[in-house]
């Protein structure tokens, strides 16, 4: 029978970081393109500000979380004042660093001065901060072209943690090709519902029926998120699947994680599964199917709306927990 070690190595302040290192590379890189995008399509420039704050909110976040589990600020100065490009948590340590340096400029050129005068309003027209900020403001050759390099920047800090665990050959469950795919795909669609989940929350909107570009806006992202989740569905099921049918460790792990009376067994299908792809590809096709198969024009309410992206971030917690603590399983495979 498997178990988990004693002491487990990687404990919760590792899946918070995973969690947050995800939406906030994944939100980064989203809402480059969604930039780029918005030479067509001027409404998307409005949802990318909401990617430019959320990704250095989260990814800052997650570096506090990296240091306080570490114990010691010095400990984290340690990694950066020895240079291995060998190691994993060395490239991921840099990695978060020069994300932070192209994230939180490209957020600033987002920010605009809010409405009532007091000494936020002072300071910020100080730093230079306008009035209101638009796609062709005086920050947008500076906006592009942090985009441009957080596109790519984000996406590898999006595949980071997938990157990383499945470089641990000792670990069957993480060592697969498809693992680091299934990372990088929960990352990016964990980052489109927080895009999704704010824009329900902070968007201002009061009434029931949102505004035509609202709307047609969310629509697409909301598409755009179902073939993110189902992709990730289906790559997720392809590695179950192909562990079902190994011979060895990994077909062993596998059994003893998510199989009948597994060790996380209900936290994988009904936390994971459940809420992570049922409720939400039920919940999204409910809303963009009238209009996909019937032209009918897309009308929600914005706490329906809400209620995809909260399951899709419930769930990918869970998927995540589930991932990192039955990978470190430790016996009868001398682990």
């Amino acid at each position: 029978m498997f178990e988990l070690a004693e002491t487990v190595r990687w404990g919760f302040p590792t899946l918070v970081h995973y969690f947050l290192a995800g939406m906030g590379g994944g939100a980064m890189a989203i809402g480059s393109l969604l930039l780029m995008l918005s030479r067509r399509r001027t409404s998307f420039f409005n949802v990318a500000r909401y990617a430019a704050f959320i990704a250095p909110i989260v990814v800052f976040d997650d570096a506090i979380v990296l240091i306080l589990e570490l114990g010691r600020p010095s400990r984290f100065m340690n990694i950066f004042t020895h240079v291995n490009f060998e190691s994993p948590l060395w490239l991921g340590s840099w990695l978060m660093v020069i994300f932070l340096v192209v994230s939180v400029p490209y957020a600033f050129t987002f920010l605009a001065l809010p409405n009532k005068e007091g000494s936020l309003r002072r300071i910020l027209r100080k730093l230079g901060v306008p009035a209101d900020v638009g796609p062709r403001d005086k920050w947008m050759r500076l906006r592009w072209g942090l985009a441009f390099v957080g596109l790519p920047l984000g996406i590898a800090v999006c595949h980071y943690p997938g990157f990383m665990m499945s470089g641990l050959v000792a670990r069957p469950l993480w060592s697969t090709a498809l693992f680091p795919t299934v990372t990088l795909l929960s990352g990016l669609a964990t980052a489109m519902a927080a895009i999704v989940l704010c824009r329900a929350l902070f968007v201002g909107i009061s009434r029931a029926v949102p505004t035509r570009e609202y709307r047609e806006d969310s629509y697409l992202l909301i598409s755009t998120n179902l073939v993110l989740l189902i992709a990730e569905a289906a790559v997720l099921a392809q590695l179950i699947v192909y562990a079902r049918n190994a011979s060895g460790d990994l077909q062993l792990v596998i059994d003893e994680v998510i199989g009948d009376g597994g060790l996380l067994t209900n936290e994988f299908w009904w936390g994971a599964v459940g809420m992570g792809f049922v409720v939400p590809i039920i919940t999204g096709l409910a809303l963009v199917m009238p209009r996909l198969i019937f032209s009918r024009s897309y009308d929600s309410s914005l706490s329906v709306e809400a209620v995809m992206p909260a399951s899709i971030l419930t769930g990918s917690l869970m998927l995540i927990y589930a991932l990192l603590f039955g990978g470190q399983l430790t016996h009868p495979i001398g682990l």
